[in-house]
C-alpha cells in the first residue's frame, strides 16, 4: 500500500477551509455571546416597561375589559370640572363655603387622578395586547438581538 500524498494546492486548500471554518466559528460565538448579553438586557428592562408581560393572553384580556368597566364608571363618576362657589356675606359663612369647596376640589381632583390612574394602566394592557397579537416581532426581536452592538 503506497502512503497518500498532498500536493501543495491541496494543503493550501486544507488550510484556507480550516481557516474559514476558524473564522465561522469565532464568528457564531461571538454572535451568541452578543445574543445572551442582550437577551438578559431586554429581560431586566422588560420587568420595568412591561409589567403585564408574565400574565397569560387570556387573564390579559379579562383584566383589559376589567379596566374598561372601571374606566367607565370613573368617566361618569369625575362630573364637572369645576366647583360653583356661592357668594356669602358673613365671615364665617364664608369660611365654611371655603372649606366646602377646597374639600369638593380635592374630591374632583382625585377622581381625576384615579381616571387617569386607570387609563395608564389600560393603555399598558392594550399595547401588551398589541405586542403579543405581532407574529412577525419575535423574528424581529430574535435578529435584534442577536445584532444589536
Amino acid at each position: 500500500m503506497t502512503p497518500l500524498r498532498f500536493s501543495p494546492r491541496d494543503r493550501r486548500r486544507g488550510s484556507a477551509a480550516l481557516g474559514a471554518l476558524a473564522l465561522l466559528l469565532v464568528l457564531v460565538t461571538l454572535l451568541g455571546l452578543n445574543y445572551v448579553r442582550n437577551y438578559k438586557i431586554d429581560k431586566s428592562q422588560e420587568q420595568q416597561k412591561r409589567p403585564y408581560a408574565k400574565y397569560k393572553t387570556a387573564d390579559l384580556e379579562l383584566l383589559a375589559e376589567g379596566y374598561r368597566m372601571e374606566l367607565r364608571r370613573a368617566e361618569g363618576r369625575q362630573g364637572a370640572g369645576r366647583v360653583q362657589v356661592r357668594e356669602r356675606h358673613h365671615l364665617s359663612d364664608q369660611v365654611r363655603e371655603f372649606e366646602r369647596v377646597q374639600k369638593e376640589a380635592r374630591r374632583v381632583r382625585d377622581r381625576t387622578l384615579d381616571t387617569a390612574q386607570v387609563k395608564g394602566d389600560l393603555e399598558a394592557i392594550e399595547a401588551e395586547q398589541r405586542r403579543r397579537a405581532n407574529a412577525q416581532e419575535g423574528v424581529t426581536l430574535h435578529l435584534t438581538r442577536l445584532f444589536r452592538i
